[in-house]
């Protein structure tokens, strides 16, 4: 996923009290918003951080902690799958979670 993607889908977590779109301008200087994640070097983590006002372990969380690259839910928040569901979601794929998973089709 790319950076920028993931940045839209966690935004919520992290509010930018300057406006909502404030983090691209503030990003989109260092050239990295267009690579993928799990690319990113420590240096270039710690790089985003400062440029976002965050601290480098807080910008590591938001980039590196496992989540579905359709809804954004993570281990510690699946609020959206258990509305979208009636339950918490699992993992079905690293990056996929089972609410936002296609149905199995079930041969007869």
């Amino acid at each position: 996923m790319r950076l920028v993607d993931l940045l839209e889908l966690r935004l919520e977590e992290f509010p930018d009290d300057r406006g909502e779109d404030n983090w691209k301008s503030v990003l989109a200087p260092t050239g990295l918003l267009d690579r993928e994640v799990t690319t990113l070097t420590v240096q270039e983590i710690r790089m985003l951080a400062a440029r976002a006002g965050l601290q480098p372990e807080d910008m590591g969380m938001l980039l590196l902690e496992q989540h579905c690259k359709v809804c954004g839910c993570t281990n510690d928040n699946c609020d959206q799958c258990v509305a979208k569901t009636g339950q918490p979601c699992t993992w079905v794929e690293d990056d996929l979670c089972s609410a936002c998973a296609p149905p199995k089709i079930i041969a007869p």
